[in-house]
């Protein structure tokens, strides 16, 4: 990857210290440029405006050098960056400006690659997953067809709707369609596969110790809501 784009918090910058040497100008000229950039942001009287530039990110920190001496920079998103780059003038100017917004355009893509790897390799977790739980389920219902329930059929939806509904997936009254599923995302899909996991492995141990179909069904329905539970406790953290 490119040296002019850094990727941290899940977003992609460049700064100061890195314009200031593409443009072969001071550090301090182009601090001085964004100081009166920001001054100007915040003398704005137009709310239309200022709520656009609330998506331009100038955050200013303190980074070390290759001489291990500290000092101050800015670190700026991409729209930070554009918006700076206009407050400059000259060839050099554009020939720079033209490299970082490259830089910043092959990083995006970059991180698009990424994640939709990592979103087809959940996916796969996801259908292997399913034909576990699915497994597990039809086993619970020739348990309990054998134990004498009339409803055993039902168990595919209802486990199935349970799990949604204890991650948070469906609203209240939601239907579940046949490609409910294909609409998650990777981060619901990875609590997928765990959810079920879990209920799998619930439903298999229960009849394994000959409980009660009743039971079993309680316990995987139990199981997944504690793991939704834990899930958002996780995410109010």
């Amino acid at each position: 990857m490119n040296s002019l784009v850094l990727r941290e918090r899940n977003e992609n910058w460049t700064t100061s210290n890195l314009i200031a040497e593409n443009l072969k100008k001071s550090h301090n000229h182009v601090m001085a440029k964004v100081r009166k950039l920001l001054l100007d942001l915040e003398n704005l009287t137009d709310k239309t405006l200022t709520v656009r530039m609330d998506k331009k990110k100038f955050i200013l920190e303190s980074y070390v050098n290759e001489r291990g001496q500290t000092y101050s920079r800015y670190r700026m998103n991409r729209p930070a960056f554009s918006l700076l780059m206009m407050q400059m003038s000259g060839k050099k100017a554009l020939i720079v400006q033209d490299a970082f917004n490259m830089a910043f355009y092959d990083m995006e893509q970059y991180i698009l690659k990424q994640q939709n790897a990592d979103f087809k390799e959940v996916r796969e977790q996801s259908k292997v997953a399913r034909l576990e739980v699915t497994d597990s389920i039809k086993e619970l219902v020739d348990y309990s067809i054998a134990q004498g329930s009339k409803n055993a059929k039902f168990y595919y939806s209802t486990i199935t709707k349970e799990t949604y509904k204890a991650l948070g997936f469906l609203a209240k009254g939601e239907k579940v369609g046949s490609e409910f599923r294909d609409h998650l995302d990777k981060f619901q899909l990875h609590e997928l596969v765990m959810a079920e996991a879990w209920a799998s492995r619930v439903i298999s141990k229960g009849v394994e110790e000959g409980l009660h179909y009743k039971e079993i069904y309680l316990l995987a329905k139990q199981k997944v809501i504690e793991f939704g539970n834990s899930q958002d406790g996780l995410k109010l953290k």
